[in-house]
């Protein structure tokens, strides 16, 4: 079923400028322009861990000499799962570590722990080591899906290090 594309009810997008002034960092200036497949949510940038756009992921450093890609978002179809916020963490070229052998978690504000799932994800023919984790979010129309993100914060953990990620439903213009 194809949900309506009425986007009347979607609020205005601040531009990149205000959203930096902001400390955060979408994943493209025209963020929303995905809606209702895909709901990014915004990198708080608070502590200077951004280091760009790698493709569709934020490359962001996890300490001095490492770093790690995320995707943070919610998506209406991923490989078999369906209408799931998602957080997949994959290695970026200087990982020392791979993210497979750390711990790693996702918490939303508002819908509880997501879960690790083993679910492989296309990668173009290249090897990654990724973590991707998941939660079903059950919605009876677009209105009510930007309702239940509006105002959502994914706390994604790395061992003892924190990531947050605001829903580009909770920006105010």
């Amino acid at each position: 079923m194809r949900l309506a594309q009425d986007k009347s009810y979607v609020k205005k997008e601040l531009s990149v400028a205000q959203l930096l002034q902001k400390n955060l960092i979408p994943p493209k200036a025209d963020f929303k322009s995905n809606y209702f497949d895909l709901v990014p949510y915004l990198f708080y940038n608070i502590s200077k861990e951004f280091n760009g756009i790698d493709g569709d992921f934020y490359n962001l450093g996890y300490n001095s000499i490492e770093n790690y890609n995320f995707i943070v978002d919610f998506e209406r179809r991923l490989g078999s799962n369906k209408n799931v916020l998602v957080v997949m963490i994959r290695d970026a070229e200087n990982t020392g570590i791979p993210i497979k052998h750390r711990q790693v978690t996702a918490t939303s504000k508002k819908f509880g722990a997501l879960k690790i799932t083993d679910q492989p994800v296309s990668t173009k023919g290249e090897n990654y080591s990724q973590v991707l984790l998941t939660l079903e979010i059950d919605y009876d129309s677009s209105s009510e899906l930007l309702q239940k993100l509006r105002g959502d914060q994914i706390i994604v953990t790395i061992d003892d290090k924190k990531y947050r990620f605001l829903s580009a439903e909770l920006i105010e213009p």
